[in-house]
């Protein structure tokens, strides 16, 4: 006989399908086939955060049979479920930082309660290291019991902060609009031959643009080299070719095309290379060593 013992959960396949050799007609059928249930999903999702700790399958049922007719009883099935897991997850990650903010509290208080420069103890840490340290910490406490507040006043209502596509996807979404915005702003510059408007806008759209990329490592990179960027945009002669290529980037990235996006940022980088060796050696290629 064997002993007892605790038997592994079951695992589960992610399985991703792509549909393939799709005529451009095909293509344009799924976008606009997606973009309806998307914004299903966005009214549905809307309606269920709306119900709050109110919702019931009666609620669910009323929900289920507005879809229907809108797409199918299978669609309509899918995307109630899915708003009501959205809404489901949202609130665990709601108590998990109430959690976390208590606990933050919890520990700032009990170290603004020792001495300044008291010793801890393998338990538990011990004061500040100096008076300056200490008010920091007790302005930074009154932040966190603020935010509690707010998140278990939140909570208490039913009340979630949640987007469909998460909020990356979101921020994404903002950063597009203003890089638009900056977009139009250039091309009047550029018309007026303004060169400090061209190149103050030329750096918040590269900002924008390394904002939506997400990538922490060149956003540390970047930052040092700002005042040589602005240098050099400044040098430039050829803002209307410059404006042209923010264009395509733009339009690549808001296309969602990924391949596309990365090659025009490639060509992108390698012109402005070209154009870095040229205003700092006068030549058309890197000086070897």
């Amino acid at each position: 006989m064997v002993g007892p013992f605790v038997a592994p959960g079951p695992s589960g396949v992610a399985v991703r399908g792509r549909l393939k050799h799709l005529t451009a007609e095909d293509e344009r059928v799924l976008r606009l086939v997606g973009a309806h249930l998307g914004a299903l999903a966005s009214r549905d999702l809307k309606a269920r955060c709306a119900d709050g700790l109110e919702h019931s399958a009666d609620a669910w049922a009323v929900r289920k049979r507005g879809l229907t007719p809108l797409s199918s009883s299978r669609w309509a099935g899918a995307l109630t479920k899915a708003s009501h897991d959205q809404w489901a997850l949202a609130r665990r990650c709601q108590a998990a930082h109430v959690h976390g903010l208590e606990a933050g509290i919890r520990a700032i208080r009990h170290r603004l309660s020792l001495p300044v420069r008291e010793r801890g103890s393998k338990r538990a840490p011990g004061g500040y290291r100096s008076a300056r340290e200490w008010y920091a910490k007790s302005r930074r406490l009154a932040v966190l019991e603020a935010r509690h507040a707010a998140a278990v006043a939140d909570w208490q209502a039913g009340r979630v902060r949640v987007v469909r596509g998460g909020k990356r996807l979101a921020n994404s979404r903002h950063h597009l609009a203003d890089a638009r915005d900056l977009l139009d702003r250039a091309a009047t510059a550029t018309r007026a031959d303004d060169a400090e408007a061209i190149t103050d806008i030329n750096t918040r759209f590269h900002d924008r643009i390394l904002a939506m990329a997400g990538n922490s490592l060149l956003i540390s990179v970047m930052e040092p080299v700002d005042g040589r960027l602005r240098w050099l945009t400044r040098r430039n002669e050829e803002w209307p070719q410059l404006l042209t290529d923010h264009h395509e980037l733009y339009e690549s990235i808001a296309s969602g095309d990924p391949e596309r996006a990365r090659a025009h940022a490639l060509a992108h980088v390698q012109a402005n290379y070209r154009s870095t060796v040229r205003h700092l050696f006068g030549e058309t290629e890197a000086p070897r060593a």
